[in-house]
């Protein structure tokens, strides 16, 4: 079988197309939600939410490869429903982006309160609508009614904590105006917000399995059981320690909430365990068993988010 044909390869491109897109997606969805609600923080962070959703083009271009193999992915995808789907979250989300394309070339952009509003929701919307179809169906018998929120606010905290570690750490990568008059710093906000991000998350995810288990359905369960079977509990321990337990700890001390530094380290790990939630909740659709980490399937998704924020970086804005 020729390598353009196999499985795994696909697999593992989708892994990483599918990450790619909720990185773009997350940015939206902050930059729609700081125009309704103000506040410091996104000013400090705001050139690198920039950064990141005016790539959404071609983040759509990196996942068209997907609509195309999505026979491959998803056991039961319309071959032409799905991508017409696929084509029409994009539209709309390149739509949306368009405004904040001009404002980072310079151009100044007042979107109105109300069409913020109504673009949140179009987000909102959207957004669940493509969760179920890219993440949940992947499991072909899976069932959650959390789950298009779950996701929802998994992308965002991943582009909060990519914006907060491009913007406090790595020398200040992209830099924005602080919008106050005393000089003091924002680190204590964007700690505060990465901590409601991350809480909000894990209560979702939760509450997500205490349904799955209370319901005690095995057509219903079946799928999720296969999250914490064949070594992949042990991935998803790891997420829940590095994604949870370790933020809170560590975002609770003042000495490095007042550090800017600091704050951007503890962004960048919590933007890792994001990649690693992501290939624990996929990878079982794929490997009941957990792949040796040199496989395709761990390593393209990482070239992939990699090389995507390497790229951000060299377009982020230093002035």
């Amino acid at each position: 079988m020729m390598l353009w044909e196999s499985k795994t390869l696909w697999q593992a491109y989708a892994a990483g197309a599918l990450f790619l897109a909720g990185m773009v997606y997350g940015a939206l969805f902050l930059l729609f939600l700081h125009r309704l609600t103000g506040g410091r923080w996104g000013q400090r962070i705001r050139p690198a939410l920039l950064t990141m959703a005016t790539q959404t083009s071609w983040a759509a271009l990196v996942f068209l490869p997907v609509t195309g193999k999505a026979g491959i992915l998803y056991s039961h995808a319309d071959p032409v429903f799905f991508p017409a789907r696929a084509a029409f979250y994009w539209i709309v989300w390149v739509m949306l982006a368009s405004p904040f394309g001009s404002e980072r070339s310079g151009a100044r952009v007042a979107l109105p309160t109300k069409a913020a509003a109504a673009g949140l929701c179009v987000l909102v919307f959207t957004g669940t609508f493509a969760a179920f179809d890219w993440a949940l169906s992947l499991y072909p018998h899976a069932h959650s009614t959390v789950f298009g929120l779950l996701w929802i606010v998994s992308q965002a905290l991943l582009s909060l904590s990519l914006a907060i570690g491009l913007s406090l750490g790595c020398g200040g990568c992209c830099r924005g105006r602080e919008a106050e008059p005393s000089g003091r710093s924002v680190s204590g906000d964007l700690a505060n917000l990465l901590l409601t991000f991350v809480l909000l998350w894990a209560y979702l995810a939760y509450s997500q399995g205490l349904i799955i288990w209370a319901a005690n359905l095995p057509e219903e369960a079946s799928w999720f059981a296969g999250l914490f079977r064949g070594g992949w509990q042990h991935i998803g321990a790891g997420v829940a320690v590095a994604g949870l337990a370790m933020p809170l700890g560590l975002l609770a001390v003042g000495a490095i909430r007042r550090r800017e530094a600091l704050v951007g380290a503890v962004a960048v790990w919590i933007a890792v365990s994001r990649f690693a939630d992501w290939i624990w909740w996929t990878g079982p659709a794929w490997s009941p068993e957990v792949p040796g980490f040199w496989d395709l399937r761990w390593m393209l998704p990482l070239v992939m988010a990699a090389g995507w924020v390497w790229i951000l970086v060299g377009r982020c804005p230093r002035d």
